[in-house]
């Protein structure tokens, strides 16, 4: 589970990192308003709508979701004062264990897709964003 903890620090930072680079983009825009013309207003549309890939990917990545985290403590004692030997106990938290990760395998798979095309995204929103401040500059 540290794995998907890990995962969605990194998402949220891609996150707010994107909302910054489009709003920093956008002030700027606002006041150098007379030197906006077609060029910028592309690469402004352009980082925007990658922001809003960075967003959707961010935002499906962080949903909450049940986990399996292994057996409970509580069942494995009650197996064990029921009667049951070690060796069926153990089996017993084991399979659960395996079912657990099996059960968490898709959404795993799924927070690493989304960390994959929101860090895509936030590369490419940001190379958007740059190009979109260099081209204000007087030549």
């Amino acid at each position: 589970m540290s794995f998907v903890d890990s995962i969605d620090a990194k998402i949220g930072g891609l996150f707010g990192t994107g909302s910054a680079l489009l709003g920093i983009l956008t002030a700027v825009y606002a006041l150098e308003s007379t030197l906006v013309k077609q060029a910028q207003t592309r690469y402004l549309l352009g980082a925007a709508i990658l922001y809003g890939v960075v967003a959707f990917a961010s935002i499906a990545t962080l949903m909450k979701r049940k986990w399996g985290t292994g057996p409970e403590v509580r069942a494995l004692e009650a197996l064990a004062e029921g009667g049951y030997t070690d060796e069926q106990i153990r089996w017993t938290a084991a399979s659960t264990y395996l079912d657990d990760m099996e059960r968490n395998e898709f959404w795993y798979t799924f927070k690493t897709w989304g960390l994959r095309v929101a860090v895509t995204s936030l590369f490419l929103e940001t190379v958007l964003v740059a190009l979109g401040l260099w081209s204000l500059v007087p030549r």
